[in-house]
């Protein structure tokens, strides 16, 4: 936090530091300590056994300050979180860091986010990393490391089993950097969450990372809002949605995805039953998808982000309807969208004479299978929304249905 620390400031807390035994957090950011005060911390840190905490982002200590404390921390042993954004850090800073990651056995969590090193710093990171074994988070957001340094990143990922987190938001990655990562991910076993938003990862990208998670077993979370996989890139991530077990949260908001790309998620959530979270905002969805992800939601617990304008246009087309199937399931009452109907409730409430609104509370699969006579791709759990893909219209489907009770 901010307090208008200075260069004087600091030399006296750094010798407070030295002596200390029981501070385990020091924050300093946004306080002008620069290169020497940086050297005065990383003297401390030479002696101090207890403080597991510092914070020096936005402290202009730039790549001189970065060798005094990579210095320190090749001796330090308490160290397990150190955040050095934002402090306008270039390649050869990441020479130095690298360098002392190959001899650190503590540190644990890695802030170097907002700085500007490109790829050959990321080259050197990379090399720590294939024989660094305590790193578990490394956090490189709003760098310039594009798909070259993406590369080097994710060869070492092939062979390090200690990082957990990776997040590369706003690094130009693009379809090449994702196919070097989704190698990776189809060997690494130990990362759960890798962020890739506000990259220029396009479809081709998104099948292959798409490709990584239908064997990946350990990612829980991915980061790929603000890209441009389209529907298509969507229709990938769905693919491997069908068949992934481990993903419980997914962003793919500001994608470029519209209806086919978002009925295609909505129909491997009916599969996929581990995601919690799967985030669509901004995404054009079609009617379809929007009942169908109602459904969805209605029955699991699940947060589904997505536009209101998708729902409001939803609402107003069947306000626009008349047809005696709507009238019979909704009774124009936009309401009752969230009730969660399928054929089967339907068939069995309509030969009941039972209010379709309640149907739900009582609906039993077994009893509809001994009340209606229809094939068996009818009673296999298919809902209504199975069948929009070969009907132009929901209603046109369910009156064709309703013929069938004829």
């Amino acid at each position: 936090m901010e307090n208008e620390i200075g260069v004087n400031g600091v030399r006296y807390i750094a010798k407070a530091l030295e002596v200390n035994s029981s501070l385990t957090a020091l924050t300093l950011s946004g306080n002008a300590i620069t290169a020497k005060g940086a050297r005065y911390i990383a003297e401390a840190l030479k002696i101090n056994a207890r403080l597991q905490y510092l914070s020096l982002s936005q402290t202009d200590i730039f790549s001189a300050g970065v060798k005094c404390l990579a210095e320190a921390l090749e001796v330090n042993t308490s160290i397990t979180e150190l955040d050095l954004e934002a402090n306008c850090l270039d390649d050869v800073s990441l020479l130095y860091l690298a360098s002392a990651l190959k001899v650190n056995t503590s540190l644990k969590f890695i802030h170097l986010d907002q700085n500007d090193f490109t790829a050959e710093g990321a080259g050197y990171l990379a090399e720590a990393l294939t024989v660094n074994s305590s790193v578990q988070s490394i956090d490189l957001a709003e760098n310039e490391i594009g798909d070259e340094g993406a590369k080097y990143l994710a060869d070492a990922l092939k062979v390090n089993s200690a990082i957990q987190v990776v997040v590369l938001t706003e690094n130009d990655i693009k379809d090449e950097g994702a196919r070097h990562l989704g190698d990776a991910l189809k060997i690494n076993s130990t990362i759960t969450e890798i962020r890739l938003n506000e990259n220029e990862i396009q479809q081709e990208g998104a099948c292959y990372l798409a490709e990584a998670l239908k064997v990946n077993s350990t990612i829980t979370k991915i980061d790929l809002n603000c890209n441009a996989i389209g529907d298509e890139g969507a229709r990938y991530i769905a693919e491997a949605l069908i068949v992934n077990t481990s993903l419980t949260e997914i962003g793919l908001k500001c994608n470029s995805i519209r209806h086919e790309g978002s009925f295609q998620l909505a129909c491997a959530l009916q599969v996929n039953t581990a995601l919690t979270e799967l985030e669509l905002d901004d995404a054009e969805v079609g009617e379809d998808g929007c009942w169908l992800m109602h459904q969805i939601q209605m029955s699991r617990d699940i947060e589904l982000s997505i536009a209101s304008k998708n729902w409001q246009r939803l609402e107003r087309e069947l306000k626009a309807r008349d047809d005696y199937v709507t009238q019979v399931l909704y009774g124009g009452d936009v309401a009752s969208i969230k009730k969660p109907f399928c054929l089967q409730q339907f068939i069995a409430g309509h030969l009941l004479g039972a209010d379709p609104h309640v149907i739900g509370q009582f609906f039993d699969p077994a009893k509809t299978r001994q009340m209606v006579q229809l094939d068996d791709e009818l009673l296999r759990g298919h809902t209504i929304f199975d069948w929009a893909r070969v009907n132009t219209t929901r209603s046109s489907m369910l009156n064709e249905c309703l013929k069938l009770l004829e």
